[in-house]
């Protein structure tokens, strides 16, 4: 049973809730990668080197050209510092918004 106070009203609609929240989700999504392609644009002056287009056919039409650019960075680090910095930067952001969501929302386990 839950109280009095926790009770939903009926009169709001359910439905508006998950609009909302898949509206800013979606809108932050956009600004999100609005933003990184400014960024790109702005740091690299264009397309960076590390960036490799591949479409979905390719891993089916030149499987051993696409396996080799998809493990490159991995095969010789030290040619791809561009791809593996921003991936590093990338991974301490999310981390410090992790430890910064952890100590800012109370835990429910006791």
């Amino acid at each position: 049973m839950c109280a009095e106070s926790d009770a939903v009203d009926p009169g709001f609609p359910g439905g508006f809730d998950a609009a909302l929240l898949g509206s800013l989700a979606a809108s932050g999504l956009f600004a999100g990668a609005i933003s990184a392609c400014w960024v790109l644009r702005c740091v690299f002056q264009g397309r960076p080197a590390w960036v490799h287009r591949l479409n979905s056919w390719d891993l089916a039409l030149h499987p051993l050209d696409s396996v080799h650019q998809l493990l490159a960075p991995f095969v010789d680090p030290g040619s791809h510092i561009e791809a593996w910095s921003l991936t590093l930067a990338y991974a301490a952001l999310v981390f410090t918004w992790g430890m910064a969501l952890e100590l800012l929302v109370p835990s429910s386990k006791p």
